[in-house]
C-alpha cells in the first residue's frame, strides 16, 4: 500500500510484481535511521539517509549490494536501492523498511574506527587524516618562511 495524499487518508494498493511496481519506491516515506530501527519489521516503503563516520559510502554501498540482491522483489531482484549522494560519508537507502533496517544495522556494525584499514584498504582513511596533514604542512611552511632570510632566493644556483 502506498499513500496518495499528504495527510495519509487516501491509499492505493500496487502489486510489487505488477506493471506499476516502481511506483511503490517512488512514493517511499522519508524516515530517519532511528525511526526505521524503531519498527524494524514493518513492510512499508521508506527512504533514509545514513551518515557514516569511519567508512567510505561508495565502498560500503558496493559491499552491501550483494547481500540484498536476491531479497524482496520477484525474479531475484531486490526492492532496495543503496547508494551514496555527493560525499564519501553519506549513504542513501530506499526500500522496504524491514530490509532497510537490516542494512542500517550492518552499516552501524561496520562503521568503526580503523574499519577500512582492517579490510586491507590503508588509504581509505584519507578523509580522516587529511585535515591533520594540512595543519602539519602549514606549520612547516611557516617555520620555513621564518628561517629563510629576507630577500634570499629559494632556488639553488
Amino acid at each position: 500500500m502506498t499513500w496518495l495524499d499528504d495527510r495519509g487518508d487516501l491509499r492505493e494498493v500496487i502489486a510489487l510484481n505488477g506493471a506499476r511496481n516502481r511506483e511503490v519506491l517512488t512514493r517511499a516515506l522519508e524516515r530517519s535511521p532511528d525511526d526505521v530501527l524503531a519498527r524494524p519489521n514493518l513492510k512499508l516503503a521508506v527512504t533514509t539517509v545514513v551518515p557514516l563516520e569511519h567508512i567510505n559510502a561508495t565502498i560500503a554501498s558496493n559491499a552491501l549490494r550483494p547481500f540484498f540482491a536476491s531479497m524482496g522483489a520477484p525474479h531475484g531482484g531486490s526492492t532496495m536501492t543503496i547508494g551514496n549522494v555527493g560525499g564519501a560519508k553519506t549513504m542513501l537507502i530506499s526500500g522496504m523498511q524491514d530490509q532497510v533496517a537490516q542494512a542500517i544495522r550492518l552499516l552501524r556494525k561496520c562503521d568503526l574506527p580503523g574499519s577500512m584499514e582492517a579490510m586491507g584498504m590503508p588509504g581509505a582513511a584519507v578523509d580522516d587524516r587529511l585535515p591533520a596533514l594540512e595543519r602539519r604542512v602549514k606549520a612547516l611552511e611557516e617555520q620555513l618562511g621564518k628561517a629563510r632570510p629576507a630577500g634570499s632566493d629559494a632556488k639553488a644556483k
